[in-house]
């Protein structure tokens, strides 16, 4: 025998494997129980059955007479089990089915592919199709590879405590280290029988169950504690009981507006609890399982020695605490990590949790830190020199001061000024250079200038900070006469009747109605292009699919203006929107007779508009416009009565057809995909849209422009492909931006001039949506006016911002377009993750909503995906990262920011899948 140094074999490519059963056996948190429970390998005490291998051709996506539900691992939800989405169609098989590999309620089911150790104890079934067929009393499915079923031998052991045991950190831990595969884990079958599993006597398991019900936990840990006979260990008992602990070490995720006071009121409780320890009272008892040597002792010691009050008084004395408290938590870190189970589960994160809001409370300290500037209107001054001065007040705002101070201003200051330190509020003066070729700015109550002013400094831990702020110079006439506050005037413009600058009036902006003005509306060039092209060359239905506010009836409206397409010499244009009559009085829809009836009532009007009234029978004469409007309504319930409307719309479209000749009927349906409200409450009738097809098609002279949101898409996809099959598709996309800059600047030119980084800001926050452009810059206008300004910069912007989405509206709606509590969560976590180093993708949603209490497979979270970017709420972007998604108009995160509770929204999203799962 000759002994060979292990590096030696591992250059050989050899490798060492500990033998499984030394590494089973070989567990200390188990072996500690041995003395007290009987330790039982899982094949002595339970039956194990593998999932079955399945062929692609014997699964199905809907039930057929003899297949059964199939279970896959991502099936498996926290304590329910989804069924209806695949089956297996058994008489395909070559192999038959055994009884036994049958799922029943009260088994235990356990991956071993992929995600080792999921565990799920059988108890309630949520059927994800209404069409799942029954199946024998108790039975739910067929589990395939990758799953096995455990069924305990005799009742001696509780299944619920199998469960449970399995599920335990302890046996998890094993179960991923047993565990065989570099690319897919794999955990053998014949490993899996070998693991041990503590059976205790029965009335033992139903304690453990019964404590686990009241404090959800680790099952080994709660074992443990009842074979003590002891009630809860303090420490575990503080962290589940805190309000604060349990925030910071649950599976939500606090938001940092309420990090700061969980923290404190945590880092207050292990205060008490440390004194409890180090230092009781002569009166009070000591308490139980506390060893000051041992490393929970230690850890809270260590925890309960951070500065808290310093900590608290915020500004510089926090930047100290805070290092203090980062060299506390450096320490204590590896000593949480041999705490075992679920205390050090805790510990660890609270760690976790105080770093996270170490850096945000630095961070929020440094962003309060800004300079504002003001001018006095009156401090204009030569020097000995006749150099023309005025001066900036400027004043630090935040709560920690700075060093080492530069500030600079193009054009005013020669060089730069040093301070050695500053403090907040505390101003101090700078002096201003005005050079004679300065361009100054005027309007008709004064004139002035601004410029940036750039500053650096260190900060109260001596990191670099920099920003920008403004030095705003400004005079009145009313001040300084008609040449201003020095002769000559600096510039001739700025005279009040020479001004360059138009009176500010009424904001032009359209925002919220339809832009019926063409001089208001932007853009969309290719698109009535588009439509002219389609309509005139003989296509029979156009449709015009956007989303909300996105400018689909503008479009309409723009469509029926003299100079645009089609041409009204060709066209006879009716404007119906499904908006625009009455709905059913008990039910959401409109009833079939008044779809109808609101097609005859609109073309009659539109005729009636062109000057080729068509009169409807036993209609008496109208002298003008509004008697026939009035004659015509009047008409025209006496003559759909006793007929069917659909008869009576054909009549009255031959009869118009015949009056507008030579020109055509062009039908233009606005809102309507709404009909499918109708459809599906019952109201409307499913034959409308074939009605309305066959209208089309029997009728060279008549088309249509039909208009609605991107869920026409999926209507195009169901029955209503009977209509929409001969229709052409254009969709209303944001606008270019070119065609945004001119949307904003156009409208105020002479009264407001825009820089080019703010066309750019104004774009890329609203995503060039029409109506979010418009409402934008609607507050930019108002803000400009009420302040006096002239030139638009990016801080204007970010202010008009602020207001816009302060409690708005359209994203509100927006908002409730999600249809679901779940999809509202992910929009949330879709914008909260964007920031972060780490794609948004399916699989990382996934994960953070499991960490929040949510189990959802993935493909339920790629079709809550799909549907949010079909309504154009979540866009996949390309970033450096890869694709990711991402909310898509960047105001809307804003307004999340202002108005979305995420906790709050968590919780509504637990309780919605609670009551699906009942």
């Amino acid at each position: 025998m000759r002994i060979v140094p292990v590096s030696e074999l591992l250059k050989t490519g050899a490798q060492l494997i500990v033998p499984v059963e030394l590494e089973i056996s070989e567990n200390n948190a188990l072996n500690g129980l041995s003395k007290k429970v009987e330790l039982l390998p899982l094949e002595n005490v339970a039956n194990l059955v593998s999932g079955i291998s399945v062929r692609s051709e014997d699964v199905t996506s809907h039930p057929v007479d003899g297949a059964l539900p199939l279970l896959r691992i991502s099936d498996l939800s926290e304590g329910t089990v989804r069924i209806g989405e695949r089956y297996w169609n058994p008489s395909r098989s070559i192999r038959p089915l055994l009884p036994d590999q049958h799922i029943r309620r009260g088994d235990v089911l356990i991956s071993i592919n992929g995600t080792i150790g999921k565990v799920q104890y059988v108890r309630a079934v949520f059927a994800s199709s209404s069409q799942v067929l029954s199946s024998p009393e108790g039975l739910v499915g067929i589990a395939q590879k990758g799953l096995v079923i455990l069924r305990p031998r005799n009742a001696s052991l509780d299944a619920r405590f199998l469960a449970a045991m399995l599920a335990s950190d302890t046996l998890q831990a094993l179960m991923r280290r047993l565990s065989r595969g570099v690319v897919i884990a794999h955990l053998p079958i014949n490993i899996l029988r070998k693991i041990r599993i503590p059976i205790p006597p029965t009335p033992i398991q139903e304690r453990v169950l019964r404590r686990l019900e009241a404090q959800p936990g680790d099952a080994l840990e709660a074992l443990i504690l009842v074979l003590a006979d002891n009630t809860e260990d303090p420490l575990l008992h503080l962290f589940r009981n805190s309000p604060a602990l349990s925030r910071l070490t649950g599976d939500a995720v606090p938001e940092t507006s309420e990090l700061q006071n969980l923290t404190f009121e945590a880092l207050n409780e292990f205060r008490q609890f440390r004194n409890k320890i180090t230092a009781p009272r002569d009166n009070s008892k000591p308490l139980p399982n506390t060893n000051p040597t041992d490393d929970i002792t230690h850890l809270m010691i260590l925890l309960g020695a951070i500065p808290i009050h310093t900590l608290r008084q915020g500004g510089e004395a926090f930047f100290e605490a805070a290092s203090a408290m980062r060299a506390i938590a450096t320490t204590a870190e590896p000593i949480a990590k041999r705490i075992p189970s679920t205390l050090g589960r805790y510990v660890t994160r609270l760690i976790e949790w105080l770093a996270r809001w170490e850096e945000a409370a630095r961070a929020d300290l440094l962003t309060q830190v800004q300079l504002t500037t003001e001018h006095d209107g009156l401090d204009f001054r030569r020097d000995a020199k006749g150099v023309p001065h005025t001066k900036i007040r400027v004043t630090l705002r935040g709560t920690i001061p700075l060093r080492n101070f530069i500030a600079r201003v193009p054009d005013l200051l020669k060089g730069a000024i040093y301070i050695g330190e500053i403090q907040p509020d505390k101003p101090f003066d700078i002096d201003l250079e005005i050079p004679d070729n300065l361009q100054w700015q005027g309007h008709e109550s004064g004139g002035g200038f601004r410029r940036p002013l750039y500053w650096s400094a260190e900060g109260p831990d001596g990191g670099a900070l920099s920003g920008e702020s403004e030095a705003q110079i400004w005079f009145t006439w009313t001040d300084w006469g008609g040449t201003g506050p020095f002769e000559p005037a600096p510039d001739t413009e700025l005279a009040p009747k020479t001004s360059k600058w138009l009176e500010y009036e009424n904001s032009p902006y359209v925002a919220g109605d339809v832009v019926d003005d063409p001089g208001m509306f932007f853009g969309r060039k290719s698109l009535l292009t588009d439509i002219q092209t389609h309509i005139n060359g003989g296509t029979k239905v156009i449709l015009l699919e956007g989303n909300r506010r996105t400018g689909k009836t503008s479009i309409l409206r723009q469509i029926q203006k003299t100079d645009s397409p089609p041409n009204k010499q060709q066209w006879l244009m009716v404007e119906s929107s499904l908006q625009g009559t009455v709905g059913d009085k008990s039910r959401s829809g409109i009833s079939t007779r008044e779809i109808f009836r609101m097609l005859i009532r609109d073309i009659g009007f539109a005729c009636a508009r062109a000057g080729f009234p068509v009169e409807l029978p036993q209609m008496p004469p109208s002298a003008d416009i509004g008697t026939f409007r009035f004659n015509f309504a009047k008409a025209l319930n006496n003559y759909i009565a006793g007929i069917d409307p659909y008869e009576a719309l054909q009549i009255f479209i031959d009869t118009t057809i015949t009056a507008i000749a030579p020109r055509r009927l062009l039908l233009m349906l606005d809102e309507f995909d709404k009909l499918q409200v109708g459809i599906d409450n019952g109201v409307t009738s499913p034959q409308v849209p074939e009605n309305i097809r066959n209208l089309l098609q029997t009728r060279p002279s008549i088309a249509a422009i039909i208009a609605g949101s991107r869920r026409l898409k999926r209507l195009r996809e169901d029955y209503w492909s009977a209509l929409f099959g001969i229709g052409h598709r254009i969709g209303v996309d944001p606008l270019t931006a070119t065609e945004v800059a001119e949307l904003i600047t156009r409208p105020v030119k002479g009264r407001l001039e825009f820089t080019t980084d703010t066309l750019q800001l104004i774009a890329q926050l609203t995503a060039r949506q029409p109506y979010l452009v418009q409402s934008l810059c609607a507050h930019i206008f108002e803000l400009a006016k009420r302040h006096s300004w002239r030139i638009i910069r990016v801080p204007e912007v970010n202010e008009a911002a602020a207001q816009l989405v302060h409690d708005n509206e359209h994203f509100h709606v927006l908002w409730t377009y999600a249809e679901s509590e779940r999809r509202r969560y992910i929009l949330w976590l879709c914008h909260r993750l964007t920031d972060e180093p780490h794609r948004v993708n399916a699989a990382l949603l996934t994960q953070r909503l499991e960490e929040a209490g949510l189990i959802i497979p993935v493909d339920m979270v790629d079709d809550d995906l799909k549907f949010l970017i079909e309504l154009e709420i979540l866009a996949l972007n390309n970033t450096t990262l890869g694709p990711q998604y991402e909310v898509a108009v960047p105001l809307m995160r804003r307004w999340m920011n202002k108005n979305v509770d995420a906790e709050a929204q968590r919780r509504r999203a637990i309780q919605e899948a609670q009551r699906r799962a009942s």
